[in-house]
């Protein structure tokens, strides 16, 4: 019985509350004999009469506090008295039907919202794919169905590389699958560069995608989103775009911001896999000559030289970048440390083989080079670029110009000592904290007739305020070319002493 005689059942509750009891605070109505109701529900007891009721039973199905409607038992032939026993079951019936239409209810809202979501998920012009928390496909939308070629249906319950399958745009190699990455690490992927997605019917198109994990309000993991979009229309002019913003446009090799989303894939990849790899790190030695001697024109044709130089070595077993004015970087993946050691004499003895000519001049390309293996200790990028920059640094005192780091390496440690001396050199100089002594000479004959003078000594005075031996920071500041900046800075001191 639904809400129309709910509200006769209300008002003969409000008119006669001895004869009904109280419907809507969930308990039964229960009116053995409609003839034994006052004059005063005589209207009610006409309406019950003219359909042929004799006895009444109105149990309110409820849910707190909301009235659903009522389970209604009319005795038709004569009054019926029912116990209070069965009573009580009727009101434990009203509890259970209740329960059922809020599931009911619930359920009708869940699949309308579920609707929804995918009428939603259909009209977007990107391709998206649903994993559950393993990383099996549970949806397709309609444009990723059409893109990979495979149905909603046919697609559920596969992993995404065998429906997903994307190679990277630049090598034509299968990428790491994004989503179970995301799934490890229960963050937003992205994987750097453009796709090439492979469809079931043999079609290609370009793709750019993002994973991101499915989390309740829990925090647990239910799954993943892949969301893809189609670039293949734009192609060209996103292919231009994506190129420019990763290569160097002088030498084509990629440029340091994209060198560095490489060498942090490597360096997760490392994490998890428990794998090696190797950065070697280039510094050139003939560019500022040629530059100086030959003008910017040939500076920029040895930098072209050296970079297709260092991709015929490399082929396709490495990355090559361009990190710097006359730097450059070579990822190598899954090497060992003798693998790595190989492709860098390789590179050293290619460079020394070719000279580089330019009007009638011919210069030796000389390098020196660093290697920092990438394994599951490596810090970050950060430093290991620093570790590539520092080795390539003490490669110069090699014999073949090459410094590979190792675990505990006091040749590195004392290099980063120095740096970090050079660096507050530096800032003292910035700084103006620098004190000058004086030490007076006098002869050692007093009648000679020679003249006494001082001696100008210099001191660094620290970040505390305390002060530095010169036996500390001025070799240092002679090794870094910083000397004549000291020289400076003394000179001008004493002339405006001497003039006060």
């Amino acid at each position: 019985v639904e809400r129309d005689e709910a509200e006769h059942l209300t008002a003969l509750r409000d008119r006669h509350a001895d004869h009904a009891a109280d419907a809507l605070g969930l308990e039964p109505l229960h009116i053995p004999d409609v003839h034994h109701l006052p004059p005063a529900a005589s209207r009610e007891r006409a309406d019950f009469e003219a359909k042929g009721i004799r006895g009444v039973v109105r149990v309110p199905v409820a849910q707190r506090g909301e009235m659903l409607g009522f389970v209604a038992f009319d005795s038709l032939r004569q009054p019926r008295i029912w116990p209070d026993a069965s009573l009580t079951l009727l009101k434990i019936l009203g509890e259970i039907l209740a329960n059922a239409l809020v599931r009911r209810r619930a359920a009708d809202a869940l699949a309308a919202e579920r609707e929804r979501a995918l009428v939603t998920l259909g009209a977007i012009g990107d391709g998206v794919i649903r994993t559950d928390a393993h990383g099996r496909i549970d949806y397709l939308n309609p444009v990723a169905a059409r893109l990979t070629g495979w149905s909603d249906a046919d697609a559920r319950g596969r992993s995404v590389p065998e429906v997903y399958r994307v190679l990277s745009e630049a090598s034509r190699r299968a990428r790491r699958d994004p989503v179970a990455l995301c799934l490890a690490q229960r963050r937003t992927v992205t994987l750097p560069g453009l796709g090439t997605l492979l469809s079931r019917d043999g079609r290609e198109c370009t793709v750019r995608d993002v994973v991101s994990p499915i989390v309740d309000a829990r925090g647990r993991l239910l799954g993943t989103v892949l969301a893809f979009k189609d670039l293949t229309e734009m192609r060209g002019l996103e292919r231009e775009m994506a190129y420019l913003a990763s290569h160097d446009p002088l030498t084509g090799l990629l440029n340091r911001s994209e060198f560095e989303i490489h060498l942090e894939a490597a360096l997760e990849s490392a994490r998890e896999e428990a794998v090696r790899h190797a950065l070697l790190f280039i510094d050139l030695h003939q560019f500022k000559l040629v530059n100086d001697a030959c003008g910017h024109v040939a500076g920029d044709e040895l930098l072209r030289q050296v970079a297709r130089l260092l991709q015929e070595v490399v082929g396709e077993s490495g990355v090559v970048g361009r990190l710097g004015g006359d730097e450059f970087g070579v990822l190598l993946e899954k090497v060992s440390s003798s693998e790595a050691r190989t492709v860098a004499n390789a590179i050293q003895r290619v460079l020394r083989e070719n000279r580089f000519d330019w009007g009638g001049q011919h210069f030796d390309i000389e390098a020196t080079l660093g290697i920092v293996p990438i394994t599951v200790a490596s810090d970050s990028v950060i430093q290991i670029l620093k570790a590539a920059d520092a080795a390539c640094y003490l490669a110069r005192d090699s014999t073949n110009r090459i410094h590979e780091t190792i675990p505990d390496d006091r040749a590195l440690s004392k290099r980063y000592v120095e740096v970090q001396m050079v660096h507050r050199i530096r800032r003292a100089i910035e700084e103006d904290r620098f004190l000058l002594h004086a030490q007076r000479i006098e002869p050692t004959d007093p009648e000679s007739g020679k003249m006494a003078f001082h001696e100008i000594l210099l001191r660094m005075i620290d970040e505390r305020g305390e002060m530095v031996s010169p036996g500390v920071f001025i070799p240092l500041a002679e090794r870094y070319q910083l000397g004549p900046m000291l020289d400076r800075w003394v000179v001008r001191r004493v002339l405006r002493l001497l003039r006060r």
